[in-house]
């Protein structure tokens, strides 16, 4: 997960160098995605939104001074949920489940709206 997270970190310091506001990240992209994986790989990687590899990306955007839209599976309580962590250069978050994300484009819009 560490070379996961590198990668990630370089792609969002490319992306702030050139002027982008927002970079929007897979689903699953903050633990890797593999098509093998299994409910208990899946419950294995999984972290609440205020764990460590999502505070580290929080940190990133308020570093960076961009959003970070990053796909990643949350723990919340007994369940486990395909989430995106909305990071932004504030430092404050949210996250949307995916299976309630309404229109991706449309929260990519008002994201880009919120930080004018």
């Amino acid at each position: 997960m560490a070379e996961t997270l590198e990668r990630l970190e370089r792609q969002a310091k490319a992306a702030a160098t050139v002027g982008a506001h927002l970079i929007l990240f897979a689903e699953g992209a903050l633990h890797g995605y593999d098509y093998d994986m299994t409910a208990e790989s899946v419950r294995a990687v999984a972290e609440p939104v205020d764990g460590p590899n999502c505070r580290r990306i929080r940190e990133l955007a308020r570093h960076l001074g961009i959003i970070i839209l990053a796909g990643f599976f949350e723990r919340h309580d007994d369940k486990i949920h395909n989430s995106l962590l909305i990071a932004r250069p504030d430092g404050s978050r949210s996250e949307e489940h995916t299976s309630e994300l309404q229109s991706p484009c449309n929260l990519v819009c008002r994201l880009l709206l919120e930080k004018k």
